[in-house]
């Protein structure tokens, strides 16, 4: 299997629940995933996700922050968040919920992935803003406890 992101205008979220992916940037870096874990690619960049397993289960979605308000927020971001699901239970917890409605065939089934992959990126940003992996921006404004009460 192979999921290409080449020309793509939006971000990225994959969420890894099982398996093994290995993941092609175009500077030819490449990396694998071996864990339960979450890749976020908060702004448009190319690349490639691949697995030979047939039991690797991978949940994708693309990400439209336009040039809102937020936008300051996501350029302030890493080129790309790799996040074990281990290490933040949090987030474990709602991609567990995204898993289930992913392959499950309820009614709604479109509108409540799409609520839940919101969710789930507020909590990454959480976790994100929470373990200071960002030096400067918006985020890490918001994750100062005198601003972020206001």
């Amino acid at each position: 299997m192979s999921d290409d992101h080449e020309a793509d205008t939006a971000g990225h979220l994959h969420f890894l629940r099982k398996g093994c992916i290995d993941v092609i940037q175009p500077d030819k870096h490449r990396f694998r995933v071996r864990e339960p874990s979450v890749l976020f690619y908060p702004r448009p960049m190319q690349h490639r996700l691949q697995t030979d397993a047939e039991d690797a289960e991978i949940v994708c979605a693309r990400i439209e922050f336009g040039a809102g308000i937020l936008q300051p927020l996501f350029q302030s971001l890493p080129d790309v968040i790799h996040i074990l699901l281990k290490s933040a239970a949090g987030l474990g917890r709602g991609v567990e919920l995204l898993f289930e409605e992913a392959f499950g065939e309820l009614p709604g089934r479109q509108a409540a992935l799409d609520r839940l992959a919101e969710y789930v990126l507020i909590l990454l940003l959480r976790d994100v803003a929470g373990r200071e992996l960002i030096q400067s921006g918006t985020l890490r404004g918001l994750s100062d406890e005198r601003l972020s009460k206001l």
